[in-house]
């Protein structure tokens, strides 16, 4: 069985405890082998970017986010 299956089967079994509602459609994320983790620099730009946007979606003036 793939990590990604393992991991899945996991997480639903902790879920079903929980009585959290599982969408048994839900596709497999990547296995571990296939995921390349980001830098501190990049998280830390896509946290700015996100930033940003929602300031402007919840129209904040410029001056806040220039």
């Amino acid at each position: 069985m793939s990590s990604s299956k393992k991991r899945k089967k996991q997480t639903e079994k902790i879920l079903k405890t929980l009585k959290v509602p599982i969408n048994k459609h839900l596709p497999l994320t990547e296995n571990e082998e296939e995921v390349s983790l980001r830098t501190k620099e990049e998280i830390i730009d896509r946290i700015i970017s996100l930033a940003i946007v929602s300031a402007k979606a919840m129209e904040a003036p410029p001056e806040k986010y220039s």
